[in-house]
């Protein structure tokens, strides 16, 4: 019997970690449209020059979405703004992490390609920015985006686009 505990005890922890790296967790539609209702309202406190309340509603669009990149990057603009160094470390972090869970999965999506770039690029790594779109593109032959973006040296546009410079992290 304490054998039969013992090795179902082994199993079911087996069964856990693999679960455990898989899939993505899956996000709700109630919780995708309320990430995007606060995304929404930080649009609006920016324009309002209210950068407290915007980093507040991107915070909580970013928890309540995480696989959208794009709320952590502006996550990491308005700390920028706000003068939060390591919330804007984490932001950008975040950012990186949703990118590689898209490439994950559809590792030749050359948008999250890009937003890969750009993320790694506000982290100021723009060394393993170009490591990475060389990899991409090596590994991609006959994706035409991502030979494109190696062509134009994406990662260079992005060090000094007037949209990305002021925020990356120094």
């Amino acid at each position: 019997m304490q054998k039969i505990i013992s090795i179902f005890t082994v199993l079911l922890a087996f069964a856990f970690a693999a679960g455990c790296g898989g899939k993505p967790k899956e996000v709700s539609q109630l919780a995708r449209d309320q990430a995007a209702k606060h995304y929404s309202d930080a649009s609006m406190e920016t324009l309002l020059r209210n950068y407290a309340a915007a980093e507040k509603s991107l915070a909580q669009a970013a928890k309540l979405n995480p696989a959208v990149d794009d709320y952590w990057v502006d996550l990491g603009k308005m700390r920028i703004r706000l003068g939060n160094k390591s919330g804007v470390k984490d932001a950008y972090k975040g950012a990186l992490a949703a990118c590689d869970a898209q490439l994950k999965q559809i590792p030749d999506d050359s948008r999250y390609v890009e937003r890969k770039i750009r993320a790694l690029v506000l982290l100021g790594r723009a060394a393993d920015a170009r490591e990475f779109l060389s990899k991409a593109a090596k590994d991609h032959p006959k994706n035409a985006t991502i030979q494109q973006l190696k062509q134009m040296k994406a990662v260079d546009l992005f060090l000094s686009n007037a949209d990305t410079k002021d925020f990356i992290i120094k």
